[in-house]
């Protein structure tokens, strides 16, 4: 069995544990991490609506909506679970935030801009540090008196360290 037909077997078997077997809109209220309820204009408001679909996995990407904002959501129905029904977020017209985690590492979006994380380490940690190392060496430089020859150029490595200040700033504006 090739790759292509067990990866079939595979979405044929989600499919069947997870078929969507009726679809609705709504306005997407008590937004949490997971789940959100969703109001429906005429019909009951529909509570605790997944925003992803496996809540087990240890890797998931999750759109997680805005306050207010229309979803198309997705009834699932379990074999497991006859007289029982969950929903789930399909589509959203805005979004809050963004989550891709795969393993160690986690990416997050929103508004305030992005977030890199692989274990403990933060990539504007790490992007920080770096810069203020090559602003301790640039002060280093400074401090060099050559008798015969060159003395580094103070006002040029002035210059740079100011570049490195204005790249920190740039990437603690994109990065959080």
């Amino acid at each position: 069995m090739g790759l292509e037909d067990q990866l079939h077997k595979f979405f044929r078997g989600v499919h069947q544990n997870h078929a969507l077997k009726v679809l609705f809109i709504g306005i997407a209220k008590n937004v949490t991490d997971n789940y959100c309820d969703v109001e429906r204009e005429g019909e009951p408001k529909v509570h605790d609506v997944r925003l992803h679909v496996i809540d087990t996995s240890p890797s998931k990407f999750v759109v997680k909506p805005k306050e207010g904002s229309i979803v198309l959501c997705g009834f699932i129905e379990s074999n497991t679970k006859l007289n029982e029904t969950e929903a789930v977020i399909v589509q959203t017209s805005e979004v809050q935030e963004l989550l891709l985690q795969v393993g160690t590492v986690t990416l997050k979006v929103d508004a305030a801009g992005l977030k890199l994380d692989k274990g403990a380490n933060n990539l504007l940690n790490v992007l920080e540090a770096v810069i203020e190392d090559n602003k301790n060496h640039i002060d280093e430089l400074k401090k060099v008196y050559v008798a015969i020859g060159v003395t580094p150029n103070i006002p040029a490595l002035d210059t740079i360290k100011a570049s490195l200040d204005t790249q920190k700033n740039k990437l603690k504006d994109l990065l959080k």
